[in-house]
């Protein structure tokens, strides 16, 4: 499989200062790894506070990384410009509220990228953003529509047909459903695979609700405090997860059938300006060692899956 993205050790540390106080060291990300594929899906989970949003923005150029190396396809992040950035990735945010100008019609809204970083006309801009609102499932008749004239459902469907319109390959996809009805996530995860299929996208799926990542990941990568502690194809995480953090997100999934296989997530998410040493997950972990608390694991491979854990087979 090509590889579309590729990022390399990624880190991003931010350094925070308060009065009288030492200086202290957050490690946002911390040695993140993982390639893209064509037409592929790749979903990163894991709870608030884990990297996930810091993720994106360095996928995006919106922050500059510590360390590490993005390339999208035979580029350097570093060495492209904002415009050839969009041109290769965009992202659907989460709130289809607040990422769209209240103050634009429709057909503004999705045109802009191609105001911005394109020589097309006025009218050849309208165009394309009235071919993208029908790729989305919007009449095209309503283009002069302001956003509050929308559901939260069609608003979202502007802010994919925004980050469709110049073309990408790889699609940021940030919690795109979290904000809408459950009978309307349905009806957007349907409309992203079908662009997926029509246009060979790939998406990086950021979620938190794991009902949703099964509907739609070819491969799930589960962060923990900035580290990748798990990453295999769906099938492995959710029939078979082999670290305990994955088993405990799975554990407080609801089930129709009920009975819980693995043991719950107890205890707080540590801080992470004093993360704890060794494994970053082992004050909360069921089946903590000495071990745990003095090194932090080497990464290992099962069943195609990669692991950050010191013990094999611990369910």
């Amino acid at each position: 499989m090509n590889a579309l993205l590729q990022v390399n050790d990624i880190r991003k540390h931010y350094s925070i200062k308060k009065p009288f106080k030492p200086e202290k060291t957050v490690k946002a990300l911390d040695g993140v790894s993982f390639n893209l594929g064509e037409n592929q899906t790749l979903a990163v989970v894991g709870e608030s506070g884990c990297g996930k949003s810091t993720l994106a923005k360095q996928l995006m150029g919106i922050e500059s990384k510590t360390s590490g190396e993005i390339i999208i396809g035979d580029q350097n992040l570093q060495d492209m410009s904002r415009s050839e950035i969009q041109s290769k990735i965009q992202m659907i945010f989460q709130d289809p509220y607040s990422s769209i100008n209240p103050r634009k019609k429709a057909w503004q809204i999705i045109a802009e990228p191609l105001i911005i970083n394109s020589e097309l006309s006025k009218q050849e801009c309208y165009m394309r953003a009235c071919e993208a609102m029908e790729k989305v499932g919007l009449r095209s008749d309503l283009s002069h529509r302001y956003p509050h004239m929308f559901s939260g459902g069609q608003r979202q469907r502007i802010g994919i047909a925004r980050a469709l319109i110049q073309r990408p390959k790889v699609l940021i996809c940030d919690e795109p459903v979290s904000a809408l009805d459950v009978s309307i996530q349905a009806q957007v995860l349907n409309l992203l695979m079908e662009l997926q299929k029509e246009f060979g996208l790939s998406y990086i799926f950021i979620s938190h609700d794991l009902s949703v990542v099964k509907h739609i990941a070819d491969e799930v990568m589960v962060m923990y405090l900035g580290k990748v502690v798990e990453r295999g194809n769906y099938s492995n995480i959710f029939d078979n997860p082999q670290h305990p953090y994955t088993q405990a997100l799975l554990s407080s999934t609801p089930h129709v059938k009920g009975g819980q296989k693995f043991r719950p997530l107890t205890g707080e998410l540590p801080s992470p300006l004093d993360p704890p040493k060794g494994c970053s997950f082992h004050k909360r972990c069921p089946f903590v060692k000495t071990e745990c608390e003095n090194t932090y694991p080497e990464i290992y491979e099962k069943n195609g899956s990669t692991i950050a854990c010191h013990f094999q087979d611990l369910q």
